[in-house]
């Protein structure tokens, strides 16, 4: 950008923006650096800064950039003719901001600065100049765009690990930073605790007593208030609906969901197994109130449903009370029926399943689903091998899309040459120019969705399966009902209760599974006598 003929005016107003992109960076150096700079150079040109603009936000979206609109607005209306900016960067990531500045640029409302650069644009700067900011303007976006994929793999990786990746985790918890072998905070990566404000876990904790109790929303918002959890001042802002959200969160069941996908979460449960499961039966059922010293079903709340074609209502859980006249004691027996809430069966005759019988034919999923350990490690090598294979195939064709962005490249700057020696008119160059960039988008995209494809996230999940299926015999034997539960939820899909009977559909990597345990030639398949096919490889990667 030349500084020939440059500008001259009777003003000498500055208005200097200090730019950061997101609220981690705004007390770093990074605005010092740029403001040092910014002053030096405003005494060395003779500029007055008549004011500091410090903005925290991106630059890659115009849409999102209140605080940067609002402080050009403020120039103008001032008739502050000089805008500092510490790099290009500073100023903008899109095209959008760009050519509304370039407007108001060759309107002579505007002189913008880059600092660091010793550069300036005005009225009279040359064609070329501006045509060099929209290809720094490119890069800036690409380089946002780059970013971006590499943040969204490492948030996409860490839910994968089992750590919710969201900067504010729900409450009860919160971040906390990795330690090395020595207890030295490291500087990157954190994990989800418990929060060390007990008064905010309490809270938490005696919102789901007061449901497990069956109160309303509305009456534990009152009693939560009455109790002292808040504050006078926060009351009007604390609403039945966020009680709502707390108590349907599956974080604190263990889950949480990112980006539309649900994983299962390595952070603390606060809330006690029992009292989830008394929470969980208040939703969406019709569920009779029960008297003090009962407890809820463990298979009831939606979890079994009915298997009658025309059916599918809720099963609830009915206890049964039988008294002894010598102990005078009463003994509940549990039992589960449909609500028959459609009226499908004309008659609930033989309905009522004890929860011993339903417990006795989910024994069988377990035998089904569990392998040895020496077969999960001749399918984990074979399981390699095809990812291996897989990745060799997929990085040919990530160089094929590199050579085509290169080609791309070598085409625009040649544009750029012709423009630059008169060979092509402006319009006919940013034309072709347009086009040239929509074809390098393009390549990004596959560059992008190939890089995804060719993680090692897919084997993560593969290992996670066969880990599970080696040891779930064991996990049932030990498990609590509330842990075996959980364990059938990895398991099974669709569990249904048609009659006394449970049905059910193993989900396709253990049923997968499962058949390769009772194939003794599994391995004979394909080209390969050591690889599984290639659905299958797929079924238990994804």
């Amino acid at each position: 950008m030349s500084e020939s003929r440059t500008w001259k005016s009777d003003s000498t107003k500055a208005l200097a923006i200090l730019r950061v992109s997101s609220y981690g960076q705004k007390d770093n150096t990074s605005r010092d650096v740029q403001d040092a700079e910014i002053t030096a150079y405003a005494t060395g040109h003779g500029l007055s800064i008549v004011k500091r603009e410090p903005i925290v936000e991106s630059a890659k979206d115009s849409e999102n950039r209140d605080k940067y609109h609002a402080a050009i607005a403020w120039a103008l209306a001032n008739k502050v003719r000089h805008l500092l900016f510490y790099m290009s960067d500073r100023e903008s990531r899109n095209f959008t901001d760009m050519e509304r500045m370039e407007k108001l640029i060759l309107q002579d409302k505007i002189v913008v600065h880059y600092v660091r650069d010793r550069k300036q644009l005005h009225r009279w700067s040359p064609p070329s100049d501006f045509s060099m900011r929209e290809i720094q303007t490119w890069q800036d976006k690409q380089l946002s765009r780059t970013i971006s994929v590499k943040v969204n793999d490492a948030m996409l990786k860490k839910a994968e690990d089992g750590w919710y990746p969201g900067n504010i985790p729900p409450l009860g918890y919160k971040h906390q930073k990795r330690k090395d072998e020595f207890g030295n905070e490291l500087k990157r990566g954190t994990t989800i605790v418990r929060d060390s404000d007990e008064r905010k876990v309490r809270q938490v904790q005696r919102e789901y007593e007061l449901r497990a109790q069956r109160l309303s929303y509305e009456e534990i918002r009152k009693k939560i208030i009455e109790e002292g959890f808040i504050p006078p001042h926060k009351a009007r802002s604390y609403f039945p609906g966020c009680i709502e959200q707390r108590l349907k969160n599956p974080f604190y069941r263990g889950a949480f969901t990112w980006q539309g996908n649900e994983y299962s979460g390595k952070h603390p449960l606060i809330i006690d197994a029992d009292t989830l499961r008394a929470v969980d039966t208040t939703f969406g059922n019709k569920t009779p109130v029960r008297r003090a010293g009962e407890t809820a079903g463990i298979f009831a709340g939606g979890w079994l449903r009915c298997g009658h074609l025309e059916c599918g209502c809720n099963i609830v859980y009915d206890p049964k009370k039988k008294f002894n006249k010598e102990t005078k004691a009463a003994k509940i027996y549990p039992f589960y029926h449909c609500t028959n809430g459609k009226s499908v069966h004309d008659s609930m005759k033989g309905m009522n399943v004890t929860e011993e019988r339903i417990w006795s034919q989910f024994d069988a999923v377990i035998d089904t689903v569990t392998i040895t350990e020496d077969l999960a490690q001749q399918i984990a090598d074979a399981l390699n091998e095809t990812k291996i294979k897989a990745q060799e195939a997929i990085r040919r064709e990530m160089d094929q899309y590199r050579e085509a962005q290169q080609d791309l490249v070598n085409r625009e700057n040649k544009l750029f040459d012709m423009f630059m020696d008169g060979s092509l008119d402006e319009a006919t160059y940013k034309a072709q120019r347009t086009r040239l960039q929509a074809k390098q988008r393009e390549y990004t995209n596959l560059l992008e969705q190939a890089q995804l494809r060719i993680s090692d996230a897919g084997m993560e999940t593969a290992k996670s399966v066969l880990e599970l299926a080696t040891t779930a015999k064991g996990k049932w034997i030990r498990r609590t009902p509330a842990g075996r539960r959980e364990l059938l939820d990895e398991l099974l899909s669709n569990p249904v209760l048609d009659g006394p009977t449970v049905r059910y559909e193993i989900k396709k990597p253990f049923l997968i599974l499962s058949e390769m345990a009772q194939d003794s030639k599994w391995r004979a398949r394909q080209e390969s006598n050591l690889r599984p096919s290639a659905s299958e490889a797929d079924t238990l990667s994804n």
